[in-house]
């Protein structure tokens, strides 16, 4: 994903989306869907949907969102059969990856090709910008990224990051 978001912003190209949602009187439950086609021979479609047992007055508690997505561009192609998430945190179910990117620039270097399934995959969100993630599946990333978010390394999935996003990767998980 992080390829295809960077090749967006790079490109600028003039995509078209298209979205609908909705959401009770209350503001508890909603729901929302929307495609792009990116002009360039890419495309993506995300749902979700979500409830808060209460909100008030701009405080919402015990809040769950689940969605699915789906991209394919010339960097890659994603999807995920559920995904479920609130501020902090995100856990995806049953979720797929191709990809690579070559790139080099301001914001570092990068060679990496990308092919994952992951049963489960969760990423929760720290103090200061910094994430931790968690998964479980098969993996045969290999490449080398270096830049401003960090460093990492893989060779057929086994490998490790550094920065904003530190973790040891193996073929079968990462953590």
């Amino acid at each position: 994903r992080s390829v295809n978001e960077y090749e967006n912003r790079i490109l600028d190209c003039d995509e078209s989306t298209a979205q609908a949602a909705s959401e009770t009187d209350d503001g508890r439950a909603w729901a929302q869907a929307s495609a792009t086609d990116y002009k360039d021979g890419g495309y993506s479609a995300a749902s979700s949907a979500g409830a808060s047992v209460f909100k008030d007055q701009g405080a919402e508690g015990l809040r769950a969102t689940a969605g699915a997505d789906a991209q394919i561009r010339i960097g890659g192609a994603l999807a995920t059969l559920l995904r479920l998430s609130d501020d902090k945190a995100t856990v995806d179910v049953i979720s797929g990856n191709v990809g690579g990117g070559v790139g080099l620039g301001l914001g570092g270097a990068k060679a990496k090709l990308e092919a994952g399934v992951d049963l489960v995959k969760s990423e929760i969100s720290l103090r200061c910008d910094q994430r931790k993630n968690f998964s479980v599946g098969a993996n045969l990333s290999t490449g080398e990224e270096i830049g401003v978010d960090g460093v990492s390394m893989e060779l057929l999935g086994l490998g490790f990051s550094a920065g904003r996003n530190s973790g040891i990767h193996t073929p079968f998980g990462s953590i």
